[in-house]
């Protein structure tokens, strides 16, 4: 619920500073670190990574899909995730509907449980090409994750430890989120 992910990644009482970046997109920055931020006139308003590390482990603001680690630099390269690069829990992926926004972040396989909040690494964020049922009968082979943003893109480099604002010019082109 959005409601839900602004209570959760904004400060109170905090100077928000809009950003248009060159590819439609909006960023909403506190203190030049940009916490949310919506794609081509979407309606959606959602968590950058930087947005999804300040609320804080176990935060759960969207859906979270499980990757290896020995994926994880493909994405950061920025490419989207084939289902074959997804970690299926025993419980199976959550219910999602294609079209719907999720977290990507590794798991850390040698803690004690892996699938605590404090082993989990979101890293990127990005829309399903499928549900999570055509992902399972399709044998979770072909498309599964469309990058919407991913550390180190763009939008990362607005914020100062990302670059400043020099490299945030260049680096704006490699944030190339569509909803």
């Amino acid at each position: 619920h959005p409601d839900a992910i602004l209570a959760r990644v904004l400060p109170p009482k905090a100077d928000i500073h809009l950003l248009k970046l060159s590819n439609r997109a909006t960023a909403y920055a506190i203190g030049g670190v940009p916490l949310l931020f919506e794609v081509d006139r979407s309606p959606a308003l959602l968590p950058s990574v930087h947005g999804l590390w300040a609320a804080g482990p176990g935060a759960r603001l969207l859906p979270t899909i499980f990757t290896h680690s020995e994926v994880s630099p493909r994405v950061l390269g920025g490419a989207d995730l084939f289902l074959q690069g997804f970690i299926v829990p025993p419980e199976g992926l959550p219910p999602l509907a294609a079209g719907d926004v999720a977290v990507l972040a590794v798991l850390d396989p040698s803690a004690a449980d892996p699938a605590s909040a404090s082993s989990q690494q979101a890293f990127a964020l990005g829309v399903m090409e499928c549900s999570s049922e055509a992902a399972a009968a399709a044998g979770m082979k072909g498309k599964g994750l469309r990058l919407l943003h991913h550390y180190p893109d763009g939008l990362w480099a607005l914020a100062p430890e990302g670059g400043g604002a020099a490299s945030a010019r260049r680096a704006d082109a490699g944030f190339a989120g569509h909803v």
